[in-house]
C-alpha cells in the first residue's frame, strides 16, 4: 500500500511538473506573440480597422475619447472627432510589465482639426471621378509597384506647393514607380479638395490620408513632427491599393526636389556612391534586401548612445530604458559596439531612408512607439530623427550611411557636394548640366536652407533694388523682388494659381486681382519667379554651390507651377 501511495504521489508530482513546464512554455510563447504584435502593430491595426469591436469598447469606456490597450503605448483607434481625439501614449513598450513611473505624453489633434477626421481608405482615381463627375487621368496604364517614394505632410497651402514640387520634379527626371503623399490631419473640406486635385495628376502620383496627431508633454509644449512615423505606419496598414511587402520604399522630406532618378540600381557600383568617415563603400548594399537600409548622412551625431542629458535635461540612458521600461535588456540597440563614439557610423542619418516595405512596417511601428521617449529627452525637431534611429537599431538593422543622396547646406560636409564641386564654374546654373551623363549629381536638393547668389545681390543692392529694406521692392517697382535669394519660406502662395483667362479647374484660383504677397521674393508678370542668367559664372567652389542650389530651386519651383497649370488650369469638367 505504501509503495502504491508512493507511486501515485510520484505520478502526481510528475504531472505537476509537466503542468508547470507546459505553463512556462505557454508564458514564453505568449511573450513572443506580444513582442511580435508590438513590432508589427497587429493589435493596433486590428482596432483601427474595427473600432466597434467589444474589446475596444471596453477599454475606451472608462475614459471617453482615450484609447487604451494592455500597453497603452500607441493609439488603437482613429479619433472620430476633435473632442474624441486625445490618445494617451505611454513611454513603455507593448509588454505585460507594470506601467513606468515617468510622465506619459499625449497625441493630440492640431488646431485645424475643426471637421471630423474621416477614417475611410483613400478612394482610387476612378472613384473620385465617379463621385465628382469630371475627367480624370487614365488609370489603365501599367505601374511599377516595386519602388515607392513617400513623403509626409500636413494639409496647408505651404505643403501643397511642396507636394506639387515633388510630383513635378519626379516627372522631370523620369522617376519610375509610385510617388505617395501622406497627408495627416486634413479637414473634410481639405481632403475633398486634395482628392479632387489628385485626380488631375499622373496616375502614379497618389495621396493617403492619415489622422492628425502631435505629441504634447505635460508642460503643455507641442511637438508637431509625430505625423511622420504615425502616418507612415498608417499608410503601410491602410494603403489602397496595398503596398507589396517586397517593394522598396524611400521616405523623403516634402521639401526635396529630384535632381536625378532614384531606383533599384542607384547604388550598384562604387562610382555611384560617396561615403566619408568610417563608412566603407563595400558595406553599401548594391540593392535593398531584407534587413538592410540605405540613408543619407546628417550631422545629428549619436546622442541617444551618450550618457549625458538631452536638450530637456533627461538622460537618454538607453540601457535603463530598454531594461527597466521596455523589458528587453538584450535589444540590439544595446550592442556592446554601439557607443557614442561609434554609433554615428550607422545612425547619424536622415531622409532619404530606403528599406523594404516588409521592414518599414516594424520600423514605423517601433518609431511611433519611441516618439514619447525621444520627445522627453530632445524636444527639438531632432527628436523625431532620434526616435527613428533608435527604432532601426532596436530591430538590429545597421543602415549604410552615404553622402550623395542630397545636397542642402552649402557649407556642410557629409553631403553630395563633391559632385557639384566638379562642375565647370560657368555651368552651375545651366539646366543642360542636369541631363549630362558625364557629370554625376546628387539625387535630391533638400531646399530647407536659404540660397543667395552674391553677384546678383551685390548688383541689386548697388542699384537700390533686390528686396532690400523694410518694404522689399514694393516702393521701387522692381518686379524681380529678391531675385538673388531663394528660401522656401518666401515663395509667394499665389505661384500655384491659374493665369487669368484660363479655363481654371473647379476650386482653383486665378492669377490677377489677388492681394500681392508680402514676401520679399516677387513673382513676375507671368506669375513665376525670376530666374538667374543661365551662364552666370561662379568665382569659387562655395559660390558654385550657391549658384547651383539657387538656380535649381528657382527653376524647379517654376516648373512645378507650370505643371500645376498644365494639370489643373486647363482641365475640362
Amino acid at each position: 500500500m505504501a509503495a502504491s501511495r508512493g507511486g501515485r504521489a510520484s505520478k502526481r508530482g510528475g504531472s505537476s511538473l509537466l503542468r508547470l513546464t507546459v505553463a512556462i512554455i505557454l508564458v514564453l510563447i505568449m511573450g513572443s506573440m506580444h513582442y511580435t504584435h508590438f513590432l508589427f502593430g497587429a493589435h493596433l491595426m486590428e482596432h483601427i480597422e474595427s473600432p466597434s469591436r467589444d474589446h475596444d469598447t471596453k477599454v475606451r469606456g472608462a475614459v471617453p475619447g482615450v484609447a487604451s490597450t494592455l500597453g497603452s503605448q500607441y493609439p488603437t483607434s482613429i479619433p472620430a472627432s476633435p473632442s474624441d481625439a486625445v490618445v494617451v501614449l505611454n513611454t513603455k513598450f507593448y509588454t505585460a510589465q507594470s506601467p513606468p513611473t515617468s510622465p506619459h505624453l499625449e497625441f493630440v489633434p492640431s488646431d485645424n482639426s475643426k471637421v471630423p477626421i474621416t477614417t475611410k481608405k483613400p478612394a482610387g482615381v476612378s472613384e473620385v471621378k465617379k463621385t465628382l463627375g469630371h475627367s480624370a487621368v487614365d488609370e489603365t496604364s501599367s505601374l511599377d509597384e516595386t519602388y515607392y517614394v513617400v513623403f509626409s505632410t500636413g494639409c496647408s497651402e505651404f505643403q501643397d506647393w511642396q507636394s506639387i514640387g515633388v510630383y513635378s520634379s519626379a516627372e522631370r527626371v523620369g522617376q519610375r514607380g509610385i510617388i505617395t503623399r501622406i497627408a495627416s490631419g486634413c479637414t473634410s473640406l481639405q481632403e475633398v479638395a486634395i482628392r479632387h486635385a489628385m485626380s488631375h495628376l499622373p496616375n502614379r502620383c497618389r495621396v493617403h490620408f492619415a489622422p492628425n496627431t502631435q505629441v504634447r508633454d505635460h508642460s503643455g509644449s507641442m511637438y508637431k513632427y509625430a505625423n511622420k512615423p504615425l502616418g507612415m505606419m498608417h499608410w503601410l496598414n491602410h494603403a489602397e491599393p496595398p503596398v507589396p511587402p517586397a517593394s522598396t520604399i524611400a521616405l523623403i522630406d516634402p521639401d526635396m526636389f529630384f535632381i536625378r532618378p532614384l531606383w533599384h540600381d542607384s547604388f550598384d557600383a562604387p562610382s555611384k556612391v560617396i561615403v566619408t568617415g568610417s563608412v566603407k563603400v563595400k558595406n553599401v548594399p548594391k540593392r535593398i534586401v531584407k534587413g538592410t537600409m540605405i540613408a543619407q548622412q546628417y550631422g545629428i551625431g549619436s546622442a541617444p548612445w551618450s550618457n549625458g542629458p538631452g536638450r530637456k535635461a533627461k538622460a537618454w540612458a538607453l540601457d535603463e530604458y530598454f531594461s527597466k521600461i521596455a523589458g528587453r535588456p538584450f535589444s540590439p540597440a544595446l550592442a556592446s559596439d554601439l557607443t557614442q563614439a561609434s554609433a554615428g557610423t550607422w545612425y547619424s542619418i536622415g531622409a532619404p531612408y530606403i528599406a523594404l516595405a516588409s521592414d518599414w512596417l516594424p520600423i514605423s511601428t517601433n518609431w511611433t512607439n519611441l516618439m514619447p521617449m525621444a520627445v522627453e529627452r530632445n524636444f527639438g525637431n531632432l527628436a523625431e530623427m532620434y526616435a527613428m534611429v533608435i527604432a532601426v537599431a532596436d530591430l538590429g538593422i545597421r543602415p549604410a550611411r552615404i553622402d550623395n543622396m542630397m545636397v542642402s547646406n552649402v557649407g556642410a560636409g557629409g553631403e553630395g557636394w563633391p559632385w557639384v564641386d566638379n562642375l565647370p564654374m560657368d555651368k552651375g546654373c545651366d539646366p543642360a548640366i542636369l541631363q549630362d551623363p558625364q557629370y554625376p549629381l546628387p539625387t535630391f536638393l533638400h531646399y530647407c536652407q536659404r540660397y543667395e547668389i552674391a553677384q546678383l545681390k551685390n548688383a541689386a543692392t548697388a542699384a537700390g533694388l533686390g528686396g532690400q529694406g523694410q518694404h522689399g521692392n514694393s516702393d521701387v517697382g522692381d518686379l524681380r523682388g529678391a531675385h538673388w535669394m531663394f528660401t522656401k519660406y518666401q515663395v509667394p502662395d499665389e505661384i500655384l494659381q491659374c493665369p487669368a483667362g484660363s479655363q481654371a479647374s473647379e476650386g482653383v484660383k486665378s492669377i490677377g486681382g489677388n492681394k500681392a504677397s508680402a514676401s520679399k521674393m516677387k513673382l513676375g508678370p507671368d506669375g513665376l519667379l525670376p530666374e538667374p542668367p543661365i551662364h552666370i559664372k561662379a568665382t569659387s567652389k562655395s559660390e558654385l554651390r550657391s549658384v547651383f542650389s539657387h538656380c535649381l530651386a528657382t527653376r524647379a519651383t517654376n516648373q512645378a507651377a507650370k505643371d500645376y497649370r498644365k494639370w489643373f488650369c486647363n482641365a475640362k469638367h
